[in-house]
């Protein structure tokens, strides 16, 4: 596993676990896009180029 998938899932853990009335899928997607936004997450990690 990559640095990014740790560190993707240890924010995805950090998000869920807050206390809010947030649907789980809206905070997975936020985290996704907050991450891919960052830098830390790359969309070629989370969808290989050759896919798209």
């Amino acid at each position: 596993m990559e640095q990014a998938h740790t560190q993707l899932i240890a924010q995805l853990n950090e998000r869920i676990l807050a206390a809010d009335n947030t649907p789980l899928y809206i905070k997975f997607a936020e985290t996704v896009k907050n991450a891919v936004r960052s830098g830390c997450w790359s969309m070629a990690i989370f969808c290989p180029v050759s896919v798209i």
